[in-house]
């Protein structure tokens, strides 16, 4: 029996259509089609908004799918943002502060959202560009999050419908890159069953985004294709849908194969790593690990100070100070991770050059400035407590 998994992950849905979506997420509940939904915590917030969507997911999501349940929909979180787990091209000493200060506050805000909006609890993750770093298990289990997606398109055709574990005891779950999709749904199970047939794949598990900007699927496009894909799938022998986290809990785990820090790209299943290293790209990592760095240069004095502050017992006009320029750094993040997340520099050769280049250097350079401004503020407060 070949275990089916498939997820649908919902970044800048269109404001103008979410009263829509409460009939269409019923729809699939009625049809008793078991999907994986992975939503940003933005995204959330937006959808938060409209009672009847609110009321769907507390309905149709139980509060934590597992293998007992495996026939129920799932809802899971990526991040905030839609920032990545890790930039590409991040210097190794930059990771700690990345991860400690961007990718933790990015999952906790989801999952915070997720909890006490709808109720629900979110086991699985979905991240941006599916660029995953092993080093942000740590962070992930901290928030119990259980497994996350993967990008499927380097590893070998047994591995494609494995699950694997990291050293952190997170869950693996490679995403399938060679199976068509959003074509014929019988086409599609075609193509499942002949692999499963080359390969003995136990599980497999596709997906992906949709009503994002101008080059997702609509939503009720996605939700169309999958009531008719599940109609097939249940016509199918030797074929079972599930949800994802199902699948992530029934398989035997192995450790993950890959020897390099993040797996790319569901965009371009062929090129792999080379699609991102187009010159815009490139010119806006370079630009946003700058900024990454300088945060952290900054986070560690600030850090610094703090324990001189603490040790000599400083006065309050200091502490008023430092508490002051901790609330910038902290605003400058949050800045920076509201505009300059995932798609605003990871995929210039797709959307309007001249709007994308606008927002992403207009904010990276408000960014900069803002950290330019808490550099001297902090220079300051460092005269009078280390000298």
């Amino acid at each position: 029996m070949t275990e089916v998994g498939i997820f649908l992950f919902g970044h800048g849905m269109n404001p103008y259509q979410i009263d829509t979506y409460g009939w269409q997420l019923h729809q699939l509940h009625t049809k008793k089609a078991p999907f994986s939904f992975f939503f940003t915590g933005r995204t959330l917030e937006a959808m938060k908004k409209n009672e009847l969507v609110r009321e769907k997911i507390r309905e149709m999501f139980p509060e934590n799918v597992s293998a007992k349940n495996p026939y129920d929909s799932e809802i899971g979180v990526s991040s905030w943002n839609h920032f990545p787990v890790v930039p590409l091209d991040l210097e190794l000493e930059s990771w700690g502060i990345y991860l400690e200060s961007f990718v933790n506050k990015e999952i906790e805000n989801s999952k915070r959202i997720l909890w006490y909006d709808y109720g629900k609890n979110a086991r699985g993750f979905f991240p941006p560009e599916l660029l995953f770093a092993k080093a942000a298990g740590y962070y992930l289990r901290r928030h119990w999050i259980d497994y996350a997606i993967v990008d499927g398109s380097m590893l070998n055709p047994w591995e494609k419908g494995q699950v694997f574990h990291s050293p952190d005891g997170l869950k693996l779950v490679p995403r399938h890159n060679w199976i068509r999709t959003l074509g014929h749904p019988q086409e599609t199970v075609n193509d499942i069953l002949n692999f499963t047939h080359n390969c003995g794949a136990k599980s497999i598990v596709l997906g992906y985004d949709f009503d994002y900007n101008n080059y997702g699927i609509p939503y009720y496009q996605g939700v169309a294709y999958h009531c008719k894909l599940a109609d097939i799938l249940y016509r199918t022998g030797g074929i079972e849908l599930r949800n994802i986290a199902s699948i992530a809990d029934s398989a035997s785990t192995i450790p993950y194969p890959m020897d390099h820090h993040y797996t790319t790209s569901w965009i371009d299943c062929e090129k792999g790593l080379t699609f991102l290293c187009h010159p815009k790209v490139n010119k806006r990592n370079g630009i946003v690990n700058d900024v990454i760095r300088n945060y952290g240069r900054l986070k560690t004095r600030l850090e610094a100070v703090k324990v001189r502050i603490e040790n000599e017992r400083l006065g309050e006009n200091i502490q008023e100070w430092y508490r002051n320029i901790s609330n910038d750094l902290e605003n400058a993040r949050i800045s920076f991770c509201s505009f300059a997340g995932g798609m605003e520099y990871r995929h210039p050769v797709w959307v309007n050059e001249e709007s994308m280049s606008r927002t992403f250097y207009g904010t990276t350079s408000y960014s900069m400035e803002n950290l330019g401004n808490i550099d001297q503020s902090l220079h300051g407060l460092e005269q009078h407590v280390f000298h």
